[in-house]
Order: C-alpha cells, then structure tokens, then sequence
C-alpha cells in the first residue's frame, strides 16, 4: 500500500458562509432529483435548525458552489423567500480544496439509512417529548396518517421492535402487532409463533391476536353496523395498517343481530302475514313441511274492466303497426303494459284465512 493510501484526507475547519454566496454545483455528481419534498425540508431547517453543514468549494466571483448539499441549500433558499433567514445569514460549511467530485459522490452515495425500529422509536420519541401528530407531519413531510401508524409501530414492545432488528420479523409482520396496545399480550403471541415454521407471519399474527372477535367484513358484523354496535358499548379493534376491523364483542354482536331480524320480522308481521321466523344462518331444512298458497283471482270493477280493455285494444293497434316504431311508441308500449300488468295483480288476492 502506497504511502498516500495509507495517509487519511484531514477534514477542513467549518466556516460560516453568507448565504448569498452559496450557488448550485453544475458540477454535483447528483443529475436526477425525485420527490425531494423541499417544502418538508425546510420546515424540518426552521424547527430543528441546520442539522449538517454543507460541503462547498471555491468559485468566481467570491461564490462557493454547494458539492454536497444542494438540497439543503434550496431549502434554505426556501426559507429566505419565506422571511424566516435573510441572504445575509451564515450558512455553516465545510470548503473542499482541488477535484470534488469524490466529495460529491461520498455525500450522495456512502448514506447508511437507519434501521425501521430505531425510525419509529424516534418518531414516538419526539411525540413523548411534547410534539404534537401535526407538528411532526409539517416537520417531517409527511401526512398525519403516516405520523400515527410510525407512533403505533414505535410503541410496539421492545421485544418486537428487537425481533425486527434482528430480522426476525419483517416490517409487516411488525405492523400486525400494533393489533393491540397490550406489551404482555404482543409478546405472548411472539414467543408463541416463533416456535413455528412460518409462524411470525402477518396474517397468522393478526389471527392470533384476534382469535374469538368477528371481522368487520363478516355478515354479521355488516348488518349490525359499527355505529350500532359502539351505541350498545361494544369496542372495535381498529387495524390502523389494514382495511380490516374487528369486533371484540362476538355474544353482542350476534344479540344486536337477532334483535334487528325481529324488528325486521315486525313490520312483515304488521303488513298482514301470520307469521314470520328468524334465523341467523340460512336454515336449508327450513321449507320442508311447507306448501305454497296462492291467491283466489276476482273481478276486476268495471271501472278497470273497461280501462283494460282500452289498453289491450291500444296495443293490439300498435302491434299491427307495420311501418315500424320510433321511441315514442316504445315508451308507450312499454306504459301499457306495466298498466296491464298492475291489473293482473290487483285481480289476485288473498283471502283472510290464508
């Protein structure tokens, strides 16, 4: 190894630059920028303040060209057309002397994200410390859905959380346990499924944590409707990663059920039918014994014997019509028939005794 290879490249002292004086770098190895969220960045600069000097080198006119940083600096740039900084305000930096582009390809490429578990862990951090879910969406760029799943997942129990460091469990799988709040019961289930192949799966985790309750897409459940059962005190277990909820409460929701059908059956009673039996669950053996009834036919009055007859004539006409029909005729065909139709009804009847 060479004598160069060997010597480490000593870091430049920090200095304070006017902002004025900090221009983008045509020469900045990053070409490509999507979704870079300035707007966020800028909130985050204003609330936490400049977290990571920028890397500049000189350039003509007594401008430093930004090698890394460019995205801090147009966020700055943010911040001085929104009056929160003035041009005149000192950027701290780091001055690269000679060839950037290692420089520039360094700050660009050797990033190491963090880990998801310690994200979220500080996310729910700057939560315990008095931020506000609206307050750490602006700082942070993101929405307040965003900022209460990463606060759920940072609340997880440490077991959890040290099982997906250690690649125990994927993101996913993690989601699943924020099912519920309960430390004890999020570890119980864990140490329960691991033993498993395939075990700490997403779906077997959210069976295991909601073994008993009913599904907010299960028939029951969509009958009876969440507002209903909540009005009845009955709790709901939101699965805020999922389109799944579900129904702690399966012996109330099923009372809630049966009660429905028989106001259901109630106003069937009430139109006139003898009687009328509920059930939860389709009965295939319900119809044996029965017979079907149907009604006596009467007389129409002469009334309606009379307009019938009007109406029987009127379409025998336009069926001999053989110059075709347009849509006026059609809809009046139509008319004459649901005319007929009521007719036939209102001559079947059913007696008292059926």
């Amino acid at each position: 190894m060479s004598k160069q290879a060997e010597t480490a490249t000593v870091a430049t002292p920090t200095q304070g630059i006017p902002f004025s004086k900090l221009v983008a770098d045509p020469k900045n190895v990053r070409k490509t920028r999507r979704g870079d969220s300035v707007a966020a960045l800028a909130d985050n600069i204003e609330a936490e303040g400049l977290l990571q000097n920028l890397i500049v080198r000189k350039t003509k006119g007594g401008k430093f060209a930004v090698v890394g940083g460019e995205r801090r600096r147009r966020a700055l740039a943010l911040l001085v057309k929104r009056n929160k900084m003035k041009p005149s305000d000192e950027v701290p930096c780091q001055v690269k002397e000679g060839k950037t582009t290692s420089a520039s390809l360094s700050e660009n490429v050797h990033r190491l994200a963090m880990h998801p578990a310690d994200q979220f862990e500080a996310w729910r951090q700057m939560h315990d410390e008095g931020l506000s879910v609206d307050e750490i969406a602006k700082r942070h760029g993101a929405n307040r859905k965003l900022v209460e799943r990463r606060l759920r997942l940072g609340r997880l129990s440490p077991v959890i959380l040290d099982a997906l460091r250690a690649d125990e469990i994927n993101v996913e799988a993690a989601t699943s346990f924020t099912l519920t709040d309960d430390h004890a019961r999020q570890e119980a289930v864990f140490e329960a499924l691991r033993k498993h192949h395939w075990g700490l799966q997403a779906h077997t985790i959210k069976q295991a944590l909601t073994e008993g309750e009913v599904p907010g897409t299960n028939k029951l459940a969509v009958f009876v409707g969440t507002k209903a059962y909540e009005a009845a005190g009955g709790e709901v277990r939101r699965d805020l990663f999922g389109d799944t909820d579900y129904f702690k409460d399966r012996e109330l929701l099923i009372r809630l059920a049966s009660e429905a059908l028989e106001a259901e059956a109630d106003k069937v009673c009430n139109a006139g039918w003898a009687w009328v039996e509920t059930a939860l669950d389709q009965d295939w053996r319900a119809g044996e014994g029965l017979r079907r009834v149907y009604p006596e036919s009467q007389p129409l009055s002469e009334e309606d014997q009379a307009e019938k007859e009007r109406l029987e004539a009127r379409l025998e006409e336009l069926e001999a019509d053989s110059d075709g029909h347009d849509d006026e005729t059609y809809q009046e065909w139509d008319e004459i028939e649901a005319k007929l139709e009521a007719f036939e009804c209102k001559r079947r009847v059913y007696t008292a005794e059926q």
